[in-house]
């Protein structure tokens, strides 16, 4: 049983961390950014052309969130809009050049925590990851409510 209780305090720990670092800025270079507003310029960034309705109906986030964190990523300097021809209420997102500066700064992060995951997997076999994935799934489902 001391397994499982380990497995169940480390998820209980990341949700914790996960949903109260919401409020911790990260910086990027000279750039700080909440989880939420990098998130978005992800989307933004593999998506170029996007307008903030595909993003909604994409995330489980409402237009109201998306119109802000679209307003301070404006505001920073890191994408742009224009008016889309058939619709001039659709506006294109695209990064800037400090917006793909700042997405490859975050890349790049990501990338180390990857190697690090990817590096402890490979020392699992494919069923475990399979159930460990099966878990994962479980409890985000299960924090949704």
């Amino acid at each position: 049983m001391k397994h499982e209780e380990q497995l169940i305090t480390a998820f209980k720990r990341l949700i914790h961390v996960l949903s109260t670092g919401k409020k911790t800025p990260f910086v990027y270079g000279n750039t700080t950014l909440y989880r939420a507003e990098v998130h978005i310029l992800e989307i933004i960034g593999k998506s170029a052309g996007i307008t903030a309705t595909d993003i909604v109906n994409d995330m489980d986030i409402t237009k109201g969130a998306i119109s802000q964190i679209i307003s301070k990523l404006l505001t920073k300097g890191l994408i742009e809009r224009t008016f889309q021809e058939d619709n001039m209420k659709n506006q294109a997102l695209y990064l800037t050049d400090e917006g793909g500066r700042v997405l490859r700064y975050h890349s790049e992060h990501e990338q180390e925590l990857k190697k690090k995951v990817m590096a402890e997997l490979k020392k699992c076999r494919a069923e475990d990851v399979e159930k460990f994935t099966a878990i994962i799934n479980l409890i985000t489902d299960f924090s949704k409510r």
